[in-house]
């Protein structure tokens, strides 16, 4: 990968083995440049402009591919593992437009099983901190480091999703080029919804030579909410005070979680800091204690992002690869502002 994908590879590991991500959610499976994924990405339902180019331009971590290691070592399982996860992602932006009653809408599919088989190296450690619904993940590593084995893809066949929208069907294929990357699967996408709040979409595979067939696996949409609080507007939001709990507050909450999401991300540190609050409850608070975790925003050193989104997501057994299936609707994501 060139440098300017060094942000996606922190983002593959986190997916890969279980530390998440969101910035990079379109461009991440597909590997595509950050401009198509920015594109892609559009603007969320409360007319929030897509943000992931800005992410990635920001985002300088010279040592990404060491952090990417941090992630992948200290999340996914034993130092000495071979560690595979699997991620089906359907994922939906929308911004609605009150005067003409429409949606402009973009929906898209991405599969990646993938898998390290390389000892996992020392030279990087992370400290996880839980509180209630919250979890802070820093990532620290060593500079000195030597450059890590990008993680390489399995086949698990035809990866089929049916809804009751318009396409009723995507579909993700395996692509044989000769190289078993994680972005081997194809990337479907069209230029409207492909779910309603609350429908019910189904998963399949077919199986292929590295992983079996799969039944069908059902989870509901969530639903777009309203956000009361904090106070945001188009692409920003009040600056984060690291000292006080922050209030989170939406209506119009469905099926899953709402997903409450900072990054900070430096040359040889990235912070993550994300809750996932009940939708149907409506609130949520993000303890100071783990906000305090986040480094300051400068606009040079140090970069991040924010994000609160309704998803709804199930785990199962693809053979021996735990499997996440995730439905996730763009609703509000922005960069951090550097500190007044």
């Amino acid at each position: 990968m060139e440098r300017g994908d060094d942000l996606a590879m922190i983002h593959l590991a986190r997916y890969t083995y279980g530390f998440l991500p969101l910035a990079a959610i379109f461009g991440l499976v597909a590997c595509k440049p950050s401009s198509d994924v920015s594109n892609e990405l559009g603007t969320g339902a409360g007319g929030e402009a897509g943000i992931t180019e800005q992410t990635s331009n920001a985002g300088q971590a010279g040592q990404a591919d060491q952090v990417a290691e941090a992630g992948a070592s200290t999340m996914g399982g034993a130092a000495s593992a071979d560690i595979t996860r699997g991620l089906i992602l359907i994922s939906q932006a929308t911004k609605h437009s009150d005067a003409l009653m429409l949606d402009t809408a973009h929906s898209s599919l991405s599969v990646m099983f993938a898998t390290r088989a390389e000892a996992m190296r020392e030279q990087a450690a992370a400290a996880v901190t839980t509180e209630g619904d919250c979890v802070a993940t820093v990532v620290t590593v060593d500079p000195s480091a030597p450059r890590v084995t990008p993680p390489s893809g399995l086949n698990a066949g035809t990866i089929t999703i049916t809804g009751i929208g318009m396409p009723s069907t995507y579909v993700a294929n395996y692509l044989d080029n000769g190289t078993k990357g994680p972005s081997n699967y194809s990337h479907a996408d069209a230029a409207t919804r492909f779910y309603q709040d609350g429908d019910v979409l189904s998963v399949r595979g077919t199986g292929g030579p590295d992983l079996p067939a799969f039944g069908a696996h059902t989870l509901a949409a969530p639903s777009d909410i309203a956000i009361t609080a904090p106070a945001c507007v188009t692409g920003t939001c009040p600056d984060v005070d690291h000292t006080q709990d922050l209030s989170v507050a939406w209506e119009n909450g469905g099926a899953g979680k709402v997903d409450v999401l900072f990054e900070t991300i430096a040359d040889v540190k990235v912070v993550l800091l994300e809750c996932k609050f009940d939708a149907l409850a409506g609130k949520g608070v993000v303890p100071a204690s783990l906000l305090a975790k986040l480094d300051v925003v400068d606009g040079e050193n140090v970069s991040g992002i924010e994000q609160i989104n309704p998803i709804d997501e199930k785990t199962f057994w693809v053979g021996d690869v735990s499997t996440t299936f995730s439905i996730r609707t763009a609703q509000f994501e922005a960069l951090l502002q550097p500190a007044n």
